[in-house]
This record gives C-alpha cells, sequence and structure tokens, in this order.
C-alpha cells in the first residue's frame, strides 16, 4: 500500500485533486487485514472505497492468464460485489461532474 499511497501524494503534487482519488483495498485474507490497509490509507488523507476483494487463488489464476476476478467460475463475495458497486457509484459521480464542468465552461465561453 505505501507505494499507492506514494503515488497519491505525487498526484496531488502535480495538482490532482485529492478528493478525486480513491483506493480499492484488495487481496486481503483477514478483517483485520482489511482493518489495517483501510486505516493506513485514511491516516494518509485519502478515500478509501467500500467493500474489498479477498485474497482467492481463482482470482489470482485469472490475473495471471490476463482476465479479470469476475471471468473466472468462483462467485463473488458480497465485499467484492459492495467494492464494485462503491466503484461503479464513484465513476457515475465522476463523470456527472466532469459533464457539469464541462456545460458551465462553454456556458462562459
Amino acid at each position: 500500500m505505501r507505494p499507492a499511497i506514494l503515488t497519491f501524494h505525487e498526484l496531488v503534487k502535480e495538482g490532482v485533486p485529492k478528493e478525486r482519488l480513491a483506493m480499492a483495498v484488495c487481496r486481503v485474507l483477514s478483517d483485520g487485514e482489511e482493518a489495517t490497509a483501510r486505516a493506513f490509507v485514511r491516516d494518509a488523507g485519502y478515500t478509501v472505497l467500500a467493500g474489498a476483494v479477498p485474497e482467492r487463488i481463482a482470482y489470482r489464476e485469472a490475473q495471471n492468464r490476463g482476465r479479470a476476478i469476475t471471468e473466472t467460475t468462483t462467485k463473488l463475495t458480497a465485499q467484492t460485489d459492495a467494492l464494485f458497486d462503491a466503484l461503479m457509484e464513484r465513476i457515475a459521480a465522476e463523470m456527472k461532474r466532469a459533464t457539469r464542468d464541462k456545460r458551465i465552461s462553454m456556458e462562459r465561453g
């Protein structure tokens, strides 16, 4: 997680607004590990998406073959579904913001 946080710091330094950055928790083995990861990201000042992707052999094997974890025969967990939902909500909100900003810019322009 530390490399990701360092990358976030660099992005902020280059002008990316902090509120546009969010971390997804992946490959966790326990609730405690997930809680530790969430605390680390929050302590660094960044948003953590709801949900998480647990460590699963089937997920690893799919990714090693260049596939997504959704392309496995293993049923996704409720944690993973929650993460995907949070990610989609975040994308939808960003799309609305970008559309609004573009419309305002064109009106001024």
